[in-house]
């Protein structure tokens, strides 16, 4: 099939050529003949094709904080600790409870979750794999206040 010659003049193709130049025989377009928007977007695309490999390297942990209503808490201090090498990370919960680590080497973990006017809660032997995303819930109990001293209304005695 031949083409006209006057419609082969108007016809350009992706890369701003006309027509003859890219059916020449041995033309190979290569990065460097691409306009600059082009190619960056050509290096944003091989970059985010890494990405994937790399997410894959480390666990994550996530989960909701509530409190025995099945409310979520929010500010709550979640503290991960690495079994294996003692490392800690804390983290708050947002304002929907939510919590989550990503990043985490794999090992076994402990999980513990502390808030004010709340009772401590631990969670332990979290085994993560890598590329693994594990969810733990923390259901969170309130803490009875302890009763305060009353105070006596007399001095203490002086001794002589």
């Amino acid at each position: 099939m031949t083409i006209p010659r006057k419609l082969r003049s108007q016809i350009l193709f992706r890369y701003g050529r006309p027509w003859k130049s890219l059916t020449r025989a041995g033309h190979v377009p290569t990065a460097a003949s691409l306009p600059p928007a082009q190619r960056f977007l050509l290096l944003l695309w091989l970059a985010m094709g890494a990405f994937p490999a790399w997410a894959q390297t480390g666990a994550s942990l996530s989960g909701v904080a509530t409190d025995q209503t099945g409310a979520a808490l929010p500010d709550v201090a979640v503290t991960i600790k690495n079994v294996d090498t003692g490392a800690t990370r804390t983290i708050a919960t947002g304002g929907g409870g939510h919590f989550q680590a990503s990043g985490l080497p794999p090992g076994r973990f402990d999980i513990r979750a502390a808030k004010q006017g709340f009772a401590d809660e631990t969670r332990t032997g979290i085994g993560l794999a890598a590329g693994q995303d594990a969810t733990v819930d923390i259901k969170m109990q309130r803490s009875t206040p302890t009763p305060a001293r009353a105070a006596t209304s007399s001095p203490p005695p002086i001794a002589r």
